[in-house]
């Protein structure tokens, strides 16, 4: 039951990889950097909703930030036409 998890997991993660065309260790360190962007965006967040003075924009900076990221529209281009 462990073993055919893991192998349809595998078979998933290669999928993904062959779908963004990124090696590993290239996905890992993409994924790893929007997830100091999210971090980093929820601490401001956070200190915003206790104490609203600060960080004012930094949600919507981040926002804009994330939307023009040019590899996440090309992944989602590519998650899109694999949908259809």
């Amino acid at each position: 039951m462990i073993f055919r998890f893991f192998q349809k997991e595998l078979t998933k993660t290669s999928n993904h990889l062959k779908d963004v065309n990124m090696s590993y260790i290239e996905h890992f360190i993409h994924s790893s950097k929007f997830s100091i962007l999210f971090f980093n965006g929820s601490l401001k967040a956070l200190s915003h909703a206790i104490i609203p003075s600060t960080y004012l924009t930094s949600s919507t900076d981040l926002i804009k930030k994330l939307q023009t990221s040019h590899h996440t529209n090309n992944h989602t281009d590519k998650q899109k036409d694999n949908e259809n």
